[in-house]
């Protein structure tokens, strides 16, 4: 969905590939997802001196693992 909704060719057919796709995700989304953490992390240890303990809820992880597999059985 991102893909398609950041395409910046509105106006003619997307031209689709899967290195197009894996590129723009990783360039636009891990990237900007990583520099996000980064950032929040270096602003915690700046300013507070240490970067929060936090908890990890159960139900989320199982989620993430059940999504995950979602995903593998889809490409497969």
């Amino acid at each position: 969905r991102y893909y398609i909704a950041s395409y910046t060719g509105h106006t003619r057919d997307l031209d689709f590939s899967w290195e197009t796709y894996g590129e723009k995700v990783n360039k636009e989304l891990v990237g900007t997802l990583g520099n996000f953490v980064y950032r929040t992390i270096l602003f915690a240890q700046r300013n507070y001196g240490k970067v929060p303990d936090g908890t990890i809820d159960e139900e989320i992880t199982k989620h993430i693992k059940e999504s995950t597999q979602t995903i593998r059985l889809s490409l497969d």
